[in-house]
This record gives C-alpha cells, sequence and structure tokens, in this order.
C-alpha cells in the first residue's frame, strides 16, 4: 500500500493529490487564560445562539445558553469552552 502511494505521487494525477511543498502555520492561543466566569459585559451582535460580546473592553466569541439574545443584552459569563464564552443574560 505504502508502495502505490510513492508511485503514484510522482503522476501527473498524483501531483494533484499530495502537497508539493510543506505548510507553514500556527495555532491560536486560548483567548485568556484567567476564569472569565462572573464577569458582565454587553452582547455587540444579536447571538442566535451564537456571537460577539465586548467584556472590559475586549470582544470575544460567545454562546449563550438562553436561545437568542439582541445586540446590547446585558450579559454574564457561567463558563469557558475552548474558544469561546459561555453567557447568559442579566
Amino acid at each position: 500500500m505504502v508502495v502505490e502511494f510513492k508511485i503514484f505521487a510522482k503522476t501527473r494525477f498524483g501531483k494533484h493529490f499530495f502537497l508539493s511543498r510543506s505548510v507553514e502555520g500556527r495555532t491560536a492561543r486560548a483567548f485568556t487564560t484567567e476564569d472569565m466566569r462572573g464577569k458582565e459585559g454587553l452582547a455587540l451582535t444579536r447571538l442566535n445562539p451564537s456571537g460577539r460580546v465586548e467584556i472590559e473592553g475586549h470582544t470575544y466569541e460567545a454562546q449563550t445558553r438562553d436561545g437568542y439574545l439582541e445586540a446590547g443584552t446585558a450579559i454574564t459569563v457561567i463558563s469557558q469552552d475552548n474558544f469561546k464564552l459561555i453567557i447568559k443574560q442579566s
């Protein structure tokens, strides 16, 4: 099986299936190292159920457990999940 891939990679058709050079990049770091639970802010966009919120002058991606929230709604952070804040209406 490995031999087949090595031979296939050298064909004209195979060259379109495999990368011709390495990919450079990096992953996004966690957006905050501090505990955000209990902090309050405002919804910048409509959350249906995801959107953007502002807390202490910083913008974050967030998801609500309360369904839909309109922009300008006061929110409270209840937890963090990877790169999103989980919020509820204040």
